[in-house]
């Protein structure tokens, strides 16, 4: 009986290793909410869901409404370099924050929606240095 239940956990816990984590599960530690409390989980989808639109409006990933179960690889594309993910990312997660939890003094305010504007342009410097599409 103790065999059976600890295989079971040990499988369990191979199953969720196993499958990749989801872009909420990824942000929401990041901007500080517990993964446990899904209180916030549709304006979060919804925040992601925006910053994907933007995302992809520069030339990066696939046009996607995100829910609980989507993940960086139902958004980006095979071609995509890492540099742009990795900015892509930063980007998600800068962007997400400030719309989550903005802060209420100006000054650091504005400092976070330009620190969003530079990550949107680096992006575009990203997606046009690396990821256009190969003409033959």
């Amino acid at each position: 009986e103790k065999t059976r239940r600890h295989k079971s956990l040990v499988e369990r816990k191979s199953e969720m290793e196993d499958k990749p984590k989801t872009i909420l599960e990824l942000i929401k530690p990041k901007i500080h909410v517990i993964e446990e409390d899904d209180s916030f989980d549709d304006d979060l989808e919804d925040f992601i869901t925006m910053s994907l639109a933007t995302l992809n409006q520069l030339g990066v990933g696939n046009s996607i409404v995100v829910d609980k179960d989507t993940t960086y690889e139902d958004f980006f594309t095979s071609d995509q370099t890492p540099e742009t993910m990795n900015l892509a990312k930063s980007y998600i997660r800068m962007n997400v924050q400030m719309l989550f939890d903005t802060p209420a003094t100006g000054a650091v305010n504005s400092n976070n929606v330009a620190a969003v504007a530079q990550l949107e342009w680096r992006v575009g410097i990203s997606v046009s240095k690396y990821d256009e599409p190969k003409r033959s």
